[in-house]
């Protein structure tokens, strides 16, 4: 799908979109595990929904390194539910790709 024949070459900007949706929509795959260049959702709106899954991918990072800091069994929990709700949000973010 990343052929450069595949483009199109009506102009500069046509082409480079072409671009970019299939870079969008790898970065999609990764997550969900499959690839498609025409979903049903707009790439602005994929983008957004990659953007939120970093983010959420940060913060669920840095939880778990307070854990491993953490001394307190109570705060360890406590932390270890607020991972698992990111993580729910995460999967339910990956169905929206």
């Amino acid at each position: 799908s990343c052929a450069i024949k595949d483009f199109s070459y009506n102009n500069f900007f046509e082409f480079y979109s072409d671009l970019v949706k299939r870079i969008i929509a790898l970065n999609c795959a990764e997550l969900s595990g499959v690839y498609s260049v025409n979903s049903k959702y707009k790439d602005s709106d994929r983008t957004k929904v990659l953007n939120s899954i970093e983010k959420l991918q940060h913060m669920q990072a840095e939880l778990r390194s307070e854990i491993k800091k953490e001394s307190q069994f109570n705060r360890k929990v406590e932390l270890n539910v607020q991972i698992k709700s990111i993580s729910k949000q995460i999967e339910h973010q990956k169905a929206c790709i």
